[in-house]
């Protein structure tokens, strides 16, 4: 396993480590953080011990929170300490919280490579507060990636001068990568006037991907009045079911319109979200997106939705990856269950490590 490789895997554990932390037994936190202090990648570990300081007392915990704090600011790589430290200020609150972000920023702005920087910049940017408008702004507009200096400014829609907007606007059909076009379009669509929204109805309308399409529709749907919400919401219901070559793109599209949809397609977009989420091959996938589902399928059928979304993690052979996805899935359980599920993930762990 290479370097790479085994930074992924570890990352997994971290994410594990994060989910299952408000569940952890007492005797069950010293295997976790003995889990979490073993991980090698610093990256893994900061978010595995920033991730578990939630479940332990108030002094306690900022005693971690200041452990990983001090491992973020070791790592030499900015693009992985930028990361590092924006998750921590997540998990923390005050002037330690407002340190975490500067030094995000300022690790951020210093990266050489223009892709790096501008996905960094782009990550800490939506996070400062409000009384760094100007930095943000200038950050943003400073960033070389087209993508990622357009999904910048969309994230400050809410700050930005009708010049700037219309801006952003026109160079909608410009922007080649049709999610970052659509997530634009999203990000802009509170903050437009009403009379642009036609502009950008027509912009999303062009976008030829139909998962994309039907996000930045039911975005803009949001801003009209009745009937044309509801026959855009319906439009982009329509472009969600012409996914027909990808099952999990389908669910996961037909699933995130659902809550908004007129009630009248809201049970037809939920079965074929179902059916699709179940013809998924990939078993860490369909766990997922059936676990995305439970939300939205009838009362009746929950329990039987859960025990799919169950079956699909123990078809898992990665063990990362089952435990994840089981860790996904804890809240979901009855209490009597969750307690055996956290000892299960963390055994799954254990082993992987000493394997």
């Amino acid at each position: 396993m290479n370097t790479e490789q085994q930074a992924s895997r570890e990352y997994a554990r971290a994410l594990t480590l994060t989910y299952i932390a408000p569940r952890l037994s007492d005797d069950l936190k010293a295997t976790a953080f003995n889990i979490a202090r073993g991980l090698r990648d610093e990256a893994a570990r900061v978010r595995a011990l920033s991730g578990l300081a939630r479940s332990l007392p108030d002094a306690e915990r900022d005693a971690v929170l200041h452990e990983a704090l001090d491992i973020a600011r070791s790592i030499s790589n900015g693009w992985l300490r930028t990361r590092s430290l924006i998750f921590i200020s997540t998990r923390t609150s005050g002037e330690m919280k407002i340190d975490a972000l500067r030094e995000a920023f300022d690790t951020a702005s210093g990266i050489d490579n223009g892709w790096l920087r501008g996905r960094a910049l782009e990550m800490v940017i939506s996070r400062l507060p409000d009384e760094w408008l100007d930095q943000k702004l200038a950050a943003a507009q400073s960033i070389t990636v087209e993508s990622m200096r357009v999904s910048a400014l969309s994230s400050l829609s809410a700050h930005l001068s009708a010049e700037m907007k219309q801006q952003l606007l026109n160079e909608a059909p410009h922007i080649t990568d049709e999610w970052t076009r659509a997530l634009m379009l999203k990000s802009l669509a509170d903050h437009l006037p009403v009379e642009w929204l036609d502009q950008a109805i027509t912009m999303a309308r062009g976008i030829q991907d139909p998962a994309p399409r039907a996000l930045a529709l039911g975005a803009i749907a949001q801003r009209l009045p009745q009937p044309a919400q509801d026959n855009l919401r319906s439009e982009a219901f329509t472009s969600a079911q012409t996914i027909v070559d990808d099952d999990a793109a389908r669910a996961e599209t037909l699933t995130g319109l659902i809550e908004h949809l007129p009630d009248e397609l809201k049970d037809i977009a939920t079965q074929e979200a179902l059916a699709a989420a179940r013809a998924t091959a990939d078993d860490n996938l369909r766990s997922l997106l059936l676990n995305d589902l439970i939300d939205h399928v009838p009362e009746a059928v929950k329990a039987n939705v859960l025990a799919e979304a169950l079956i699909a993690v123990r078809s898992i052979d990665d063990r990362d990856l089952r435990a994840e996805a089981l860790s996904v899935l804890i809240d979901r359980l009855a209490e009597d269950q969750r307690s055996e599920v956290v000892y299960e993930i963390v055994k799954l762990m254990q082993n992987t490590i000493m394997n």
